[in-house]
C-alpha cells in the first residue's frame, strides 16, 4: 500500500539518496574527505554521532533503504559536499506541498510581491481619482 499525503509519496528514502549520491559525486571532495569534513562538523558543532565509510555509502545508495542518513546529520552533509542543497530540501518538503528556494528565487519573489503590491496601490489610486 503506497501512502500518500496531498497526491505526494511519502517515502522520500529513494529519491534524496539519488540526489545526495548526485551531491556528493558532485563534489569536488573525495568520499573520504567529506566523511572527514561530516566528522569534524559533528566535532565543531556538538553534534555526537559515528559515521563510518561504510555507513555514508548506505546513506548514500538508493538501494539500501533501511539505512537513511539521520536528519540531525543532513545540514552536516550539505556542508561537508559544499552544494546549496536547494534541490535535497525540495525533495523533503515535496510530500508536504512545499520547495526550497535558494537566495536568488527568494529575490525575484520578494520582487514579484512587491510588484503586485504596487499594481494593487495603482488600481486602488485609479479607483479614488475617478471618484473625486
Amino acid at each position: 500500500m503506497e501512502l500518500k499525503f496531498r497526491g505526494q509519496n511519502l517515502n522520500i528514502s529513494y529519491d534524496l539518496k539519488l540526489a545526495m549520491n548526485a551531491a556528493a559525486k558532485a563534489s569536488k571532495y573525495s568520499r573520504e574527505q567529506i566523511l572527514e569534513r561530516m566528522e569534524e562538523s559533528c566535532r565543531r558543532h556538538g553534534i555526537k554521532t559515528q559515521i563510518s565509510m561504510s555507513l555514508l555509502e548506505k546513506w548514500l545508495n538508493p538501494q539500501a533503504d533501511e539505512h537513511v542518513m539521520p536528519l540531525k546529520l543532513f545540514p552536516v552533509f550539505c556542508r561537508a559536499v559544499d552544494c546549496d542543497c536547494t534541490e535535497l530540501l525540495s525533495i523533503l518538503m515535496r510530500p508536504l506541498g512545499y520547495r526550497a528556494i535558494d537566495q536568488q528565487q527568494e529575490k525575484l519573489l520578494s520582487w514579484a510581491e512587491a510588484y503586485q503590491e504596487a499594481k494593487v496601490a495603482k488600481n486602488r489610486l485609479k479607483k479614488i481619482e475617478g471618484s473625486l
